[in-house]
């Protein structure tokens, strides 16, 4: 049983990392105000998902610990708390990937009254298949219903992969495209929709990968080319799976962001020592004529300035 130990402790600091990845996805994308409302809310359903997974993996493998088992088997299974545990556990695994589909960021589509009832339509089928889903993995007592939601599950994952690929392709053509062609509101709207489907995409094919992993062993368990009488310990390493799924999210999409790697560096003392000596001898802009240049500008003339730069 040492082996089932390490791979419990393992599975705590894991939900650790992932719990701090998660705190900081809250305070860095769902709280941070220059992010658009809509990826604020959209980010916060992530993170409610990615957040519930682990809390309850660890609180049900707790659980079970109490009760002499290291697999989520026996007496634990009745307890009250454990079964509201598995119940946060199937909202997490439906809720991570139908934020995707809510987050569809072109520009001239999201300016629009349609995005508005896009996204209040996408809020209503993720609640209706939170209830579905649940429903089918804790309620229903059918083997059927079972493997039909793993397998909705999975088809999912794969669609919000090749989802979040179109919308990546799509914002990095029209970026560079209209170089110099439209206004520059319109550019900005660009720049942040290719900013966000870049810092999306590695989170996206994580996840992915991971739930296909899940999703072959899964039928390998059925097929019994996984023995099924390892039922119990097999779900110990899903679960464990899932919690890295979890974890990997939020960390991805933190690197992945440049808005919030500056934020990092802003904050960085090193970094900050350095730009201080570099102000100390910054003696500012001058024109040929050897005078300064002055940047104090209204905002309209900076707006103006920076147009004529874009274009």
């Amino acid at each position: 049983m040492v082996l089932w130990e390490v791979i419990i402790v393992s599975n705590y600091l894991l939900a650790l990392v992932g719990f701090i990845a998660n705190t900081l996805y809250l305070k860095l994308v769902v709280f941070n105000t220059s992010f658009d409302g809509y990826i604020r809310i959209a980010s916060m359903v992530i993170a409610s998902a990615t957040t519930t997974l682990i809390i309850s993996n660890v609180t049900s493998t707790a659980i079970c610990l109490a009760y002499g088992s290291y697999f989520n088997s026996g007496p634990c299974l009745e307890n009250g708390m454990y079964i509201f545990m598995f119940l946060l556990h199937s909202y997490g695994e439906i809720s991570i990937v139908c934020e995707r589909y809510a987050s569809v960021f072109f520009p001239t589509f999201r300016l629009s009254v349609n995005y508005k009832l896009w996204f209040s339509l996408i809020i209503v089928i993720w609640l209706v298949l939170v209830f579905v889903y649940m429903y089918m993995m804790n309620a229903s007592q059918s083997p059927f219903a079972v493997v039909f939601s793993t397998v909705f599950a999975s088809a999912l994952y794969l669609l919000s992969f090749l989802l979040v690929m179109y919308l990546f392709c799509a914002a990095r053509r029209r970026y560079y495209e209209t170089l110099g062609m439209v206004s520059l509101t319109r550019r900005y709207m660009l720049s942040e929709s290719y900013e966000l489907c870049r810092s999306s995409l590695p989170a996206t094919i994580s996840s992915l990968a991971i739930n296909i992993v899940l999703f072959i062993s899964f039928w390998c368990l059925l097929f019994d080319v996984i023995p099924q009488e390892r039922w119990n310990e097999f779900f110990v390493l899903a679960n464990m799976t899932l919690n890295l799924t979890a974890t990997l999210f939020p960390i991805l999409f933190l690197i992945g962001s440049r808005r919030i790697r500056r934020k990092f560096v802003k904050i960085n003392p090193f970094n900050q020592q350095f730009e201080m000596k570099e102000d100390q001898n910054f003696d500012g802009v001058r024109q040929l004529n050897g005078h300064r240049i002055s940047f104090t500008q209204t905002q309209n003339e900076y707006f103006e300035q920076l147009q004529l730069s874009w274009s």
